[in-house]
């Protein structure tokens, strides 16, 4: 296992590599309209100004392209829930780094494994990575797209019982669409899948209690990874469950937002990345919009020396009621730690300037929930007023349309009521319009 030293010797080769090649790409020969010089210290990188994602929206979709044209040989983009696309083209070189990557993950894949993909294919990019790493360890991938008609959730559980499934790369929130389908068709997720051993997850946050939640209603463990289609796998999980940043690939910055200078080590900030082995679309201190901070690595028991990264959601995610700013972790784990298996995992938040409103439904298994006792423990987590609306089991998501149809959309969780007159008042009203669910 090398040394951080040793880590940072090889960032800093490859940072000077890929400066030297930079002007290749028209966004960068723009931007950087000067002489680059070698660095002799990462440190050296703050010099540059940061790189943001309307200036690679509106270099999209080859203005950012460093390689020649005929060696790129796969083309993804972002979903472009924010704004307009992004456009990601791979050389062969860097179609490897990218399994690299994703491979460096705690759950190893073997001859043994069927892997069922569960992850859009269409434009992004996991599927089309992890599809190649279990084919490359002798392993079996069956393509399931998330995103298409041709495999609803019930069909996804027959063939995780006849094919005899051993894991699952998917969302989060997908696992747990997964399961109450299961319960619908009359089966126990943790007793009647006993081939699975875990679940790859990769595209929406994941928060510690999140992550217990699932565990708890599978009985295997997820693995969580951290990343973008603009510069691939970040982080990934070791066996502890900390994403450890991928070596010598990725110098991660934390900024202030206000200032753009660094903030402190284990502080909050943006998220920010410089891509250091990427051929086709090289990115120098990408400020990603993700909230998170850095830990350092050497914490960790899993024996890796390179940091941890901590992600708490977007920043446009951010619920902001009063003078209290509400990140989606902070939400999430509140939400968890205050009801746990006592209501459905099914929820939905709206908020106004004054206080912030949970619908939740009775537990399938008819658990009572303390409604005072978690409206005041969430109100204490989160320093801001807290309400619980408490529905009837199947009030708020119809679970009958797991059985009909196909969620095909990004997971959405909450109803801003102050910028809006058009109220939703259950999940279902809440991803109407989306897809086909």
């Amino acid at each position: 296992m090398r040394t951080f030293e040793e880590i940072n010797k090889k960032r800093l080769e490859n940072l000077n590599k890929t400066l030297k090649n930079i002007h290749k790409s028209p966004m960068y020969r723009d931007k950087y309209n000067f002489e680059i010089e070698e660095l002799n210290d990462l440190s050296e990188l703050r010099k540059f100004e940061i790189t943001t994602k309307e200036e690679l929206r509106a270099y999209s979709p080859s203005g950012n392209l460093a390689a020649d044209m005929k060696k790129v040989v796969q083309y993804h983009e972002t979903s472009g829930t924010t704004g307009k696309s992004i456009s990601t083209w791979l050389t062969n070189s860097d179609h490897q780094v990218w399994c690299d990557e994703m491979e460096s993950v705690a759950l190893k894949f073997n001859e043994n494994d069927i892997l069922a993909i569960r992850f859009p294919y269409a434009l992004s990019f996991p599927a089309h990575i992890i599809q190649d790493i279990v084919k490359k360890a002798g392993g079996v991938a069956i393509p399931i797209d998330s995103r298409g008609v041709v495999t609803p959730h019930t069909r996804v559980i027959n063939l995780m019982l006849k094919l005899k499934i051993t894991t699952i790369a998917c969302l989060p929130l997908e696992l747990i669409m997964l399961a109450e389908t299961a319960k619908l068709m009359g089966y126990d997720p943790k007793e009647d899948f006993k081939s699975l051993r875990g679940f790859y997850t990769i595209g929406e946050l994941l928060t510690k209690e999140r992550k217990k939640q699932i565990e708890n209603i599978w009985g295997v463990p997820v693995y969580d990874n951290y990343g973008l289609t603009e510069c691939g796998v970040v982080a990934t999980a070791c066996e502890n469950g900390h994403l450890h940043v991928v070596d010598e690939n990725f110098i991660i910055e934390i900024l202030d937002p206000e200032t753009l200078e660094p903030v402190p080590n284990g502080e909050k900030g943006i998220i920010t990345i410089s891509n250091i082995n990427f051929e086709g679309n090289p990115l120098i201190r990408y400020y990603t919009g993700d909230i998170g901070r850095i830990v350092d690595g050497n914490t960790c028991e899993c024996g890796k020396s390179s940091e941890i990264i901590e992600h708490f959601g977007r920043i446009y995610d951010i619920i902001k009621i009063g003078d209290q700013e509400i990140l989606m972790q902070e939400l999430q784990d509140a939400i968890l730690k205050a009801t746990g298996d006592k209501v459905s995992p099914f929820w939905m938040v709206s908020f106004n300037k004054k206080r912030l409103t949970i619908n939740f439904e009775e537990s399938d298994d008819r658990e009572v929930l303390d409604k005072k006792a978690a409206e005041q423990e969430i109100s204490n987590l989160l320093g801001c007023e807290c309400k619980i609306k408490l529905n009837k089991y199947g009030e708020l998501f119809d679970r009958e349309k797991l059985l009909k149809m196909q969620l095909t959309i990004k997971p959405k969780y909450i109803a801003d009521y102050s910028q809006t007159s058009d109220y939703p008042c259950t999940l279902n009203d809440l991803l109407k319009g989306y897809g086909t669910f």
